[in-house]
């Protein structure tokens, strides 16, 4: 072996246990950082996973995204059922984004591009916490990650093979939710930039395009064999959209997530630390340097990303178009591209200035540490406590009471999805004095009050807040939880109560 070799060799060793350790550092992180079940589908996803997991399928959007719960009930089979068996599937979708962050860098630029873009990935405080709830668009993320490394790695020799994967992943995408088809204009992208408007180079990618379109063709007959409808992936996701179930797309709805880039939430968290700060500064020395071909398909990749989640409407109607509430997940599909972007310039960087960027580089991990930690904060409060509680009722003998959400989670968290006739549950209560009378009813049993319920999104009316009430002689308070109150998603503390028979 010659020298030259024997360099080769021992760096590429040295990439290699690079990218090994990112990706156990990024697992741990997100291990130690771990939130739980809670976000506002969970008990839908469960229940249809569930249901699918014992043989029963319905015609519901949940049962049609068969590129989501293929895994989850494979993970079901393998481990058995608990809560962190049915976030697993996001959780290795986030360490897969590290990794194929990687790749994509490596592709497009160098192995040090890939490196500092897994590394970015591994402690970005929105990736961290979104990997430890069920977030599926982290799901759906890894998807379109795939497909865009898929066709970049086509297009260096314009392989059938890979293209093929290409298209397979844009089809999983797709399937896992209608955002899968957002890919679609980035592909166009980076087909331009490498082949431009001579229309005679599109016979090179025709395995791409007959093999995405047959994958589509097959799913719209099997639609249509099925339940008459070849469209009814695009039909079953408008259902229940209707106003006021969706909001006009007005100066409110746009400021949210510039909001969440660039400032702490209302719970005083920064989801994304200063990587959005990191972004306009790359954008303005791009501009200042005119921006190289190389990196200009991915700003591309992130403003078709960004343009999607932020202004496309979901439903017009009398020509006002309307969209979904602004759900703080939908970006995690925006980050990736980002990520890869400000990468390109960190690496550039380094090569002019190998000290001060070993210093600034590791400066800015260190502190997207302790932001991750401050992103995952409110939900591991919230899920902990919940968590607390139904470990403490599952050794109780007798009834429970209290709101639909709560004792979902005991049925989930602590039963394995399976039915328990002990548990009882109220909904459609959004007064405290409405509350009092329903607990008010029980004859005898344990009573759960109070708590933490999605800080991010959900019905914080529908939690049993007393208000003040004035227990009855015959309840017993048995264990009041951190007593710290954070409205509007926790305004009492969480409270177990045991009701005697009179």
């Amino acid at each position: 072996m010659t020298t030259a070799q024997q360099v080769g060799f021992r760096n590429g060793m040295i990439n290699k246990y690079s990218i090994i350790a990112i990706l156990i550092f990024g697992s741990v992180l997100r291990l130690v950082l771990f939130c739980g079940d809670g976000l506002g589908d969970d008990p839908n996803y469960f229940a249809a996973f569930k249901n699918i997991y014992d043989g029963r399928m319905f015609n519901s959007q949940y049962y049609y995204r068969f590129s989501y719960w293929i895994p989850q009930i494979v993970i079901w089979k393998i481990f058995g059922i608990n809560e962190f068996t049915f976030i697993l599937p996001v959780l290795l979708s986030s360490i897969g984004c590290i990794y194929v962050v990687y790749l994509i860098g490596r592709e497009l630029f160098d192995i040090e591009t890939g490196l500092i873009a897994a590394t970015l990935m591994a402690v970005n405080p929105f990736e961290v916490l979104n990997a430890t709830l069920i977030s599926t668009d982290v799901n759906l993320s890894l998807y379109m990650l795939l497909a865009v490394y898929f066709f970049v790695v086509a297009q260096r020799h314009y392989s059938a093979f890979y293209f093929v994967l290409s298209a397979l992943f844009i089809f999983l995408a797709f399937v896992n939710k209608l955002f899968g088809a957002y890919i679609l204009p980035v592909i166009l992208g980076f087909y331009l930039a490498r082949e431009g408007w001579d229309l005679r180079k599109i016979s090179r990618y025709l395995t791409f395009m007959v093999s995405l379109m047959v994958l589509f063709l097959i799913l719209f007959i099997t639609c249509w064999f099925l339940v008459g409808d070849p469209f009814t992936y695009i039909t079953i996701f408008g259902q229940n959209r209707e106003p006021p179930h969706i909001a006009p797309l007005d100066a409110y709805q746009l400021m949210i997530y510039p909001n969440q880039m660039f400032f702490k939430n209302e719970f005083g968290e920064s989801l994304h630390g200063y990587h959005f700060y990191g972004v306009v500064l790359c954008l303005l020395i791009g501009v200042r340097n005119n921006v190289c071909e190389k990196i200009f398909p991915v700003l591309v990749w992130f403003l078709v990303m960004f343009f999607f989640v932020e202004f496309f409407p979901h439903k017009v109607r009398d020509f006002i178009p309307y969209t979904i509430p602004r759900i703080f997940r939908y970006f995690v599909i925006v980050v990736p591209p980002s990520i890869i972007f400000v990468s390109y310039y960190w690496n550039r960087f380094r090569k002019n200035y190998q000290t001060i960027f070993a210093v600034a580089f590791a400066v800015y991990v260190a502190f997207s540490i302790p932001w991750s930690y401050e992103s995952t904060r409110i939900a591991r409060i919230a899920f902990g406590e919940v968590r607390d509680a139904t470990t403490y009722l599952k050794n109780q003998n007798g009834d429970i009471y209290s709101d639909w959400y709560l004792i979902s989670k005991i049925e989930r968290l602590e039963n394995g999805g399976r039915r328990d006739p002990r548990l009882h549950a109220w909904i459609n209560t959004e007064t405290p004095e409405a509350w009092q009378q329903k607990f008010l009813s029980v004859e005898t049993g344990y009573v759960v009050t109070g708590g933490p319920r999605l800080p991010y999104y959900g019905c914080f009316s529908c939690i049993p807040n007393l208000g003040h009430f004035v227990p009855p002689r015959n309840w017993r308070m048995l264990r009041e939880f951190d007593d710290r109150g954070y409205p509007p998603w926790k305004v009492e503390p969480l409270r177990i109560w045991y009701v005697e028979k009179r």
